[in-house]
């Protein structure tokens, strides 16, 4: 797989890692990549597919969070995607203060 264009596993494999390459080449005229992501990551989020699931997990900034909280709990929960995305998931909102230590999935 060539380690250059948007298909390569390279290119998609970290955002921040590139947000912050690109970030030293950008100018404030520049549009916000940000913006042009986060509906790639809500798809992502919302698919059903593992291995969107996944990717979304691993692409959503900080600051997506708390505005993709009742996907990521429904996600957390097992209600979509496979064991590692809930734990991933799960993570996310911890780490955000979004979910309870304490939590215990009603049987």
């Amino acid at each position: 797989m060539s380690d250059r264009g948007y298909g390569s596993y390279r290119f998609w494999r970290d955002r921040g890692t590139k947000w912050s390459q690109a970030g030293r080449l950008l100018t404030p005229d520049d549009p916000d990549l940000n913006e042009a992501l986060r509906p790639v990551v809500h798809c992502g989020l919302t698919a059903g597919s593992d291995y969107w699931i996944s990717k979304a997990l691993a692409w959503i900034a900080a600051d997506e969070i708390e505005a993709s909280k009742e996907l990521l709990q429904e996600i957390a929960l097992g209600r979509r995607g496979s064991q590692a995305g809930q734990h991933a998931a799960k993570q996310l909102l911890k780490r955000s203060g979004l979910w309870p230590d304490d939590y215990r999935q009603p049987a």
